[in-house]
């Protein structure tokens, strides 16, 4: 019996044409009843930081200066492989609606509705099978790994290099039903945006040649060898243009040429912060042994999603019969799957899309602090084995009585069952917090998610916990810089400068490539005004990264407290070279033209370090006592008022705004404001005085 092809679905009959419309509605709905929650979550403290509410660049939202940025290959304030469309992503949502996490997560949410919409639109589009593409196509939008992806912010170059994913293979089936030079460039512009928000898109071409075999039965020996024998039940309509092995690899090398150049952009963007080495160095055997686990652990994952967490600790051994029993079912599997591809091509199509486009990140190559598995590196993967179950459940049952009726009970069972884990998995997604508490739930050993947490019992000042917290880590794992660090960092809080020099000497041991170590040392002995000590560890921070802008600050300020006040304009000029909006190295430029008697020169720099962050008490503080020295009453009071809003214990802030007031004889906002100070420093001798005589003026004047 021939099989339909995709182009005649579309023309079968007016009375047809609006099925598949009504299965995206449907899909839309579903997915947006169980995504909804999301928009009244919060950025996680999880590389949400880096992408929008601490990224000055992002925040300042489609600006000249921002779109270099975005381009730029090796950035002085980015961690991250070079994604510049993400950027743009970014930095739109933020032009559109601020720094507001609802409006943020109601993008991701709409960039997920669309690559669910595109994925049925392409299957549709290549099959013909509605029903079989809109099964796929609702997997895919609630199977609960996917909410990592969805919920996260910062994956936000998940969903997007998906949408292109999507785009390119739409843009690769017109080229493929009718070959055209003007197709052909439009499938490589979208591929090279797509490579743009992420370069996971690196496989691609290679997932065009799986679909080359099926659904487009494009290979020729494919048809001659396989199609036409009376063995094989398959008979095809050509609807897609088929032609040699030759022509349909020839076809793939321009994208993956720019897949190369996409791979070997990524190392160049990645070399300032040596991303590309792990934090924890893991040898070669185990990442081969666990990726080999990892395969079967994702799948394993599709058919029973419990214990999802954001992140899955890398296991410090893998007992050897566990990768060689893997190897043995994936080489099991992938031999089965060969044998039946010729009844059945969807079966090779699927499972090597979802070995191949794994590869990537399944782990042999590491960068970064990197997990065992981790949820949101199936986004794509997965499609592959909800093309097999969407395809092969219903030629298992294609011998049961009442197929159809099986069928549409397993299909409304599995969508009720996965919209359900979807909903439960989004709640622990509301906050930091949750997500972190969620994550040592559900895992053991989980040092990341210790130290985490920690930080955000620190946000609520509750230091005992947030100390235990990053002590468990560091008995997880000894060698942990960032519990080491984050240690030392509590050890400052507490004034106990000796344990915090301790922990962060052990940090520079274990990791000594590490420039913000050499900064926040640097920090310490500043603090203990040991300044030549300082500088030193300052300059070692430069010296390991040439365009770390903090460091640069850093000696700037150093300078000034030893009076070499040319030294530390020199280095603040090259901080704001590598960072024009650099608002702490303007207030340190202030500051030594302060040293140096330039008044007027230091107020300009006050007055740009406050434009660039109006929340800058300190250079409030500057501008106000150079405004109160020049007689400027209104100004200075103007910026003690801010110093007051933004630091309300500042019990000098409100003296001076009650001086302000005295001044101009106002006794009875002066007597307030002294009072004020006092009720901050009781011990606070001047402000005694200062309300005393407040006091008697308004006694000898009452109003």
């Amino acid at each position: 019996m021939p099989m339909k092809n995709s182009s005649s679905q579309f023309v079968s009959g007016t009375h047809l044409a609006w099925r598949p419309w009504l299965v995206c509605l449907f899909l839309i709905i579903m997915t947006l009843a169980a995504y909804a929650p999301v928009r009244h979550h919060d950025f996680v403290n999880f590389d949400d930081g880096v992408y929008v509410y601490s990224n000055q660049q992002v925040q300042n939202g489609l600006t000249i200066d921002s779109i270099r940025w975005a381009f730029t290959l090796i950035k002085s304030d980015e961690v991250s492989y070079w994604h510049p469309v993400t950027w743009l992503s970014h930095m739109l949502d933020c032009q559109l609606f601020g720094v507001d996490p609802e409006w943020h997560h109601l993008s991701n949410l709409f960039f997920h509705l669309s690559n669910v919409v595109l994925l049925f639109l392409l299957l549709f589009r290549m099959t013909g099978e509605i029903w079989k593409s809109a099964t796929v196509a609702a997997l895919f939008a609630l199977h609960p790994m996917n909410v990592d992806s969805v919920a996260w912010i910062a994956e936000r170059k998940n969903l997007l290099s998906t949408t292109f994913w999507m785009l390119t293979m739409i843009a690769y089936i017109r080229y493929a039903a009718r070959p055209s030079a003007w197709r052909y460039s439009i499938m490589m512009l979208v591929f090279a945006l797509g490579l743009m928000a992420k370069p996971m898109l690196v496989t691609l071409p290679c997932a065009l040649l799986l679909l080359d075999f099926w659904p487009l039965y494009r290979f020729e020996w494919f048809r001659k060898n396989w199609l036409n024998k009376k063995a094989s039940p398959i008979a095809v309509v050509p609807a897609f243009h088929v032609t040699s092995v030759n022509r349909l690899i020839l076809e793939k090398i321009p994208p993956l040429v720019l897949s190369f150049a996409a791979i070997q952009l990524s190392f160049i963007s990645l070399q300032k912060n040596s991303q590309i080495l792990n934090e924890i160095i893991q040898p070669y055997s185990l990442r081969i042994s666990n990726a080999l686990v990892s395969y079967l652990h994702y799948l394993w994952k599709i058919i029973w999603p419990a214990n999802l967490a954001v992140f899955y600790p890398f296991p410090s051994d893998i007992p050897i019969w566990q990768p060689v029993a893997a190897a043995i079912a994936l080489i099991s599997l992938t031999s089965l799957i060969v044998i039946y591809s010729r009844q059945k091509p969807y079966l090779a199509t699927g499972w090597f899309w979802y070995v191949g486009t794994l590869t990537p990140v399944i782990g042999i190559i590491q960068g970064g602090l990197w997990p065992q598995i981790a949820d949101r590196w199936v986004y794509i993967p997965y499609i592959g084995i909800f093309i097999i179950l969407a395809w092969g459940v219903p030629d298992i049952l294609s011998r049961v009585h009442s197929k159809r009726t099986v069928l549409m009970g397993l299909s409304i069972a599995s969508l009720m069952l996965l919209f359900t884990l979807t909903s439960s998995q989004l709640k622990h997604w509301k906050n930091t917090k949750t997500l972190f508490q969620h994550t040592l739930d559900v895992t053991q050993n989980n040092y990341y998610a210790h130290v985490a947490l920690g930080r955000c019992f620190l946000k609520e000042d509750d230091h005992v916990q947030a100390m235990a917290h990053f002590q468990k880590a560091l008995d997880i794992l000894p060698y942990y810089v960032s519990a080491i660090e984050a240690i030392g960092e509590e050890y400052v809080f507490q004034k106990d400068y000796e344990k915090a020099f301790q922990y962060y000497q052990k940090a520079i041991l274990l990791n000594p490539l590490n420039n913000q170590l050499f900064n926040k040392i640097g920090n310490l002995y500043l603090s203990t005004k040991q300044y030549d000590k300082a500088i030193k560890h300052y300059r070692e921070a430069a010296a390991i990264d040439p365009y770390d802008p903090m460091a640069y600050n850093n000696l700037g300020a150093a300078y000034i407290f030893t009076d070499h006040i040319e030294s530390a304009i020199q280095n603040l000029k090259k901080a704001i070279e590598l960072k024009p909006d650099y608002a702490e190295a303007y207030y340190n430029l202030g500051l030594a033209a302060e040293k140096s008697g330039n008044a007027d020169r230091a107020a300009i720099h006050f007055q740009k370090s406050v434009a660039l962050n109006p929340d800058y008490a300190e250079a409030h503080n500057s501008l106000a006592k150079i405004f109160f020295q020049d007689g400027n009453l209104p100004q200075a009071l103007q910026h003690f008022k801010q110093v007051a809003r933004l630091s309300p214990e500042d019990a000098p802030a409100r003296y001076n705004i009650g001086v302000i007031f005295y001044m101009r004889q106002q006794m009875a906002e002066a007597a307030r404001n002294f009072q004020k100070a006092l009720e901050i420093d009781p011990d606070y001798e001047k402000a005694k005085v200062a309300l005393q005589l407040a006091i008697e003026m308004m006694e000898k004047n009452p109003e």
